[in-house]
Formats: C-alpha cells, sequence, structure tokens
C-alpha cells in the first residue's frame, strides 16, 4: 500500500543532510562551551548563509528575466548582498594580480561550484527541473530545523546577543521558502514556448456569426 503525501519524508539532498550534521555538532558545541556559545552561533548562521546563497546562485539567479512579480523580497535580496559582500570571494580579487587581502578578506571563501553531471540548461530534462527542486526543497526544510532550534539557540547565548538571532531569522531564515516560486515560475516560462504560443493565438480570428 502506498503511504500517503503526509506520512512521507522531506526532499533532502546529501549536502543538506550534511549542514544538519554540522548544526548537531555546532549545537553540542554550544552547549558545552557557554562562554564561545555566541561565536559559535554566529559560525553556525555563516553555514546557512553559504547555504542559501549556493541554492540561490545555481538554481534561481540564470532566470534573471523573471516578471515583477515573481521578484525576490527586499528582505532576501539584502541578505544575498550581504552574504556576497562579506563571505564571497569576488572574482576580480581571485587573480594573481589583485593586491593583498586585507583582514576581514581573510576569512572569505570561494563561490560554491554546481557539479559537473548537473545541467540547467537541457530543456530536455526541463531545464534541471528535478535538481532545482530538490536544492529549493532541501534549503526550505533547513530553515523549518534552525527554526525549530531556535528555543535551545536561545537559552544559551547571553540576552544581549539575543537581537542578533532574530535578526538573522526574520532577514534570512525565513525568506528562504521565498526561492521557490522564481526557481519552479522561471522552468515554467523557459520550458513553454510562451512567445510561440502568443503568435499563434494572435493569428486565430474569431468570426462572429449572427
Amino acid at each position: 500500500m502506498r503511504s500517503s503525501s503526509s506520512t512521507r519524508g522531506p526532499l533532502l539532498a546529501n549536502t543538506t543532510l550534511t549542514v544538519l550534521r554540522f548544526f548537531g555538532h555546532y549545537m553540542r558545541m554550544m552547549n558545552v562551551l557557554k562562554p564561545i556559545a555566541f561565536d559559535v552561533l554566529e559560525c553556525l548562521s555563516q553555514l546557512f548563509d553559504y547555504y542559501l546563497f549556493g541554492v540561490y546562485d545555481f538554481f534561481v539567479k540564470d532566470l534573471e528575466y523573471l516578471p515583477d512579480n515573481t521578484q525576490l523580497s527586499s528582505k532576501l535580496l539584502t541578505s544575498l548582498k550581504r552574504i556576497s559582500e562579506s563571505f564571497i570571494i569576488a572574482s576580480e580579487e581571485m587573480t594573481p594580480m589583485a593586491s593583498h587581502s586585507t583582514t576581514d578578506d581573510q576569512f572569505k571563501v570561494t563561490k560554491p561550484w554546481v557539479n559537473s553531471a548537473v545541467s540547467l540548461t537541457d530543456g530536455n530534462t526541463l531545464f534541471g527541473l528535478s535538481c532545482r527542486m530538490v536544492a529549493v526543497e532541501s534549503l526550505v526544510h533547513l530553515a523549518q530545523q534552525f527554526e525549530n532550534l531556535l528555543p535551545y539557540m536561545e537559552c544559551m547565548i547571553p540576552e544581549s546577543k539575543m537581537s542578533f538571532l532574530r535578526q538573522f531569522v526574520s532577514q534570512t531564515v525565513q525568506t528562504a521558502p521565498e526561492l521557490r516560486k522564481p526557481a519552479y515560475h522561471g522552468i515554467a516560462i523557459k520550458a513553454l514556448p510562451c512567445d510561440q504560443v502568443m503568435i499563434v493565438a494572435c493569428s486565430l480570428t474569431f468570426p462572429c456569426k449572427i
């Protein structure tokens, strides 16, 4: 007997499972090493930031021509800009002629890269629909797990640092599901020959018979 959709597990990528394991390790560190609990929390938030940026960069950014009604919210765009400027090494900074990095640049990392086996431009696979679906739904699940851990995090960090955690959840974690609409809508636009459909529709005549 086939199980109902309500009893099925989440759609997850292997990378998401790895990140969730790291969440568990970080939470254990916060519980044991209370004096540096907030520092550990910052590292945990940066891990989520990097994952969010990777999903956006791989599976949503290439759909830049989306109409205005499917654009991302200002909160999510602000978070993506913050991540890009704070954590990601710009391409010009990686060239041999680039000047020596500053202290802040030492904490930056390279952009993530997608596996070469993943094709996002092949129309026969609906432009990587299955890969995009797994990536976005994995991110949404990761965000949900982060929110589930919120009460435990609040018990481990000082009250003076609570605003950072609440702002991060509000500005970044809770905006993750917004990537669903542009990812799926973009696939629909690319998969359907909208221009041809419009041409055919305009060429049709509807004579009125009295």
